[in-house]
């Protein structure tokens, strides 16, 4: 069994026969329809009442020690197009 918190719109919805009442936790039963509400973005699973949030984005500068412009690149030989039409 595991609970989910409803995060939608709507103040209440309805799936899998189950009532999601927003921002409460609801018990689910059955492996396919919890393997189901973890991939839905409009429900957050519950853990011993702590809900379970998706890890923060950061910008990748943070990770970057130095950004590149492209310029310190060596320019790609192309390959010849196709030819042109005869006149």
């Amino acid at each position: 069994m595991a609970k989910f918190v409803y995060l939608g719109d709507h103040p209440k919805t309805s799936l899998f026969g189950f009532d999601f009442f927003k921002g409460q936790p609801t018990e689910v039963t059955g492996d396919k329809f919890i393997a189901k509400l973890r991939g839905n973005f409009h429900f957050s699973e519950v853990f011993d009442d702590v809900e379970v949030l998706a890890p923060a984005d950061f910008p990748a500068s943070e990770f970057v020690d130095e950004v590149s412009t492209g310029a310190d690149l060596a320019p790609v030989a192309r390959k010849p197009g196709r030819p042109r039409k005869a006149e």
